[in-house]
């Protein structure tokens, strides 16, 4: 079940390297990135259903020490991995859509 922390990590990660990736490559066109703010977002879902489904490991086994001691942070981090995950994509459109014009 640990994989589920490492897979949630490293779709969290995806889920901010692509809109960052967008930011510094200057080839990148507005019309080319929607996709590319799919599959960051599409990450970001997959990263918090893994971390529901480790949640209800936790649960199903009743590990309840376990689940207080993570159940505040997991919420922190989801959350804090869903608002960046949203603020970088918008920000990187607006930014490509700024160049589209100039």
């Amino acid at each position: 079940m640990g994989l589920l922390n490492i897979g949630s990590l490293g779709f969290g990660l995806l889920a901010w390297g692509l809109p960052l990736f967008n930011l510094i490559n200057p080839k990148t066109k507005a019309s080319e990135f929607y996709w590319d703010a799919i599959w960051s977002l599409s990450s970001c879902g997959i990263a918090l259903c893994f971390q529901i489904i480790y949640t209800n490991y936790i649960v199903t086994i009743e590990d309840w020490i376990a689940l207080m001691d993570t159940a505040q942070t997991v919420a922190v981090a989801s959350a804090t991995l869903l608002i960046m995950t949203i603020l970088l994509n918008f920000t990187a459109l607006i930014i490509l859509k700024k160049k589209q014009v100039e």
